[in-house]
């Protein structure tokens, strides 16, 4: 794989999926679920606006977007060290084919599963919602349930949509699929200082140290796709998080929500 392009800054930042020639419209092998009325599970509300910050004081969810990749495995290797745990939005097709069509990625998914972690959407393209028609946005949504259907059995109740964007429309259309839509409240860019990671270091640690255990927690966003983000960064946040007291959880957990509320 090339490298990867950087954005300007105060744009999006870029998705793995815009650096391959595979058709982004490849198919799951399995076929997109049958839609069934899908009733509120649990008291975080679906759709709408979205979540951005934890509820549950001393909590932090370190999220991260885009994979699986072949970085995933060391990121969650650094997790079992410190008995925390992550949240992988991942996509249905990551620039290598259908998810559940990949041998090595299938397998990291059910290894997020295995050891605790949370999995969920991150659509199927990473195309930013806010531009496709309601049917073209409940297309990214199925499609990737049905791949993860095929993975492990069941499907997220959680997404994150690319770049954070999804407007009112876009929280209709959610709503309707039953997802809470996930945004954060910290930042790392680690998208964009990956020659020089220790600037994300600065300002996760410096958005941490704002923030007192006993009152409050944060939602945190990386990118399991990039090297330095899985072979400094995360070791950097998982030390600082165990140093200030913190719990490092799944989104599910940092909103007070048991796992039986994350998929269905």
């Amino acid at each position: 794989m090339g490298p990867l392009a950087i954005a300007a800054p105060g744009s999006p930042p870029p998705s793995q999926l815009q650096h391959h020639t595979l058709s982004p419209r490849q198919k799951p092998t399995t076929p997109s679920p049958r839609i069934e009325p899908r009733p509120q599970k649990g008291n975080i509300p679906y759709g709408g606006p979205g979540i951005y910050s934890c509820t549950v004081p001393g909590t932090v969810a370190l999220t991260f977007d885009d994979g699986p990749y072949i970085y995933t495995a060391g990121v969650m290797d650094q997790f079992a060290t410190y008995g925390f745990k992550a949240t992988f939005f991942v996509t249905g097709d990551n620039g290598r084919g259908p998810l559940d069509a990949n041998p090595s990625g299938a397998a990291l998914v059910r290894r997020m599963l295995a050891e605790g972690h949370q999995v969920g959407s991150h659509t199927w393209t990473h195309t930013d919602l806010n531009t496709l028609s309601d049917q073209q946005q409940r297309d990214e949504m199925l499609k990737t349930e049905a791949a993860l259907k095929n993975i492990i059995g069941k499907t997220p109740t959680y997404m994150r949509p690319p770049y954070g964007s999804c407007n009112e429309a876009c929280g209709a259309v959610m709503k309707d699929l039953g997802y809470v839509v996930a945004h954060w409240d910290l930042e790392t860019d680690d998208w964009r200082y990956q020659a020089d990671i220790s600037i994300s270091e600065n300002i996760f640690k410096s958005s941490l140290a704002e923030t007192d255990p006993k009152t409050g927690g944060r939602v945190v966003l990386a990118h399991d796709i990039h090297e330095q983000t899985a072979t400094r960064l995360t070791a950097f946040m998982l030390g600082e998080l165990k140093a200030r007291g913190f719990r490092g959880v799944t989104l599910g957990e940092c909103l007070g929500e048991p796992e039986e509320n994350w998929y269905r």
